[in-house]
């Protein structure tokens, strides 16, 4: 089916959310079409941010396929823009996907390393629920190498800012 006009960032925004829908859903085929449909439209932008979002949910899109190697290679070419950026969020959200990435193809120690290094950026931001999903996925590299006393003290430290954040909402 034909695309209507892109209406800009909104419109390729609003592409993304019908993808994570998809993904929820389990069709991970449909999702990752509209992501390469989503990411041309980026392009056509020319903002880099807006580019690196776009691809960013593309290297998503790979590792739910299993496709590691073609999310490791589109990583190597965003990973750099995105630290030139001056958008500590969106280099958390690409470093994240880089170290699950990372992760499922054994290199834990790396996978570590950049979780600590989102770590730093989600504390800075003040973002509890990315804070605590970085947490969590840091427990679990940890304990994934043997290393379970600073993996506990994490997984801790997790549930303290979901109980708050349940707290919040209830």
């Amino acid at each position: 089916s034909a695309m209507p006009e892109a209406n800009g960032e909104a419109f390729v925004e609003a592409m993304g959310i019908l993808a994570r829908l998809l993904y929820t859903q389990g069709k991970y085929e449909q999702a990752h079409q509209i992501f390469e449909k989503m990411v041309a439209l980026a392009q056509q932008t020319e903002a880099d941010g807006f580019i690196v979002k776009a691809l960013n949910g593309l290297v998503g899109s790979y590792y739910e396929l299993g496709n590691f190697e073609q999310a490791l290679r589109l990583l190597k070419e965003i990973v750099p823009i995105a630290r030139g950026l001056s958008d500590s969020d969106l280099l958390a959200k690409v470093l994240n996907n880089q170290a699950l990435v990372l992760q499922r193809v054994g290199d834990v120690r790396e996978a570590q390393r950049l979780f600590e290094e989102i770590l730093v950026y989600r504390r800075a931001s003040g973002d509890p629920p990315g804070t605590g999903l970085t947490l969590h996925n840091l427990a679990m590299v940890l304990d994934s190498r043997g290393d379970y006393v600073r993996a506990r003290q994490y997984a801790e430290e997790a549930l303290v800012i979901w109980r708050e954040l349940d707290d919040r909402h209830w």
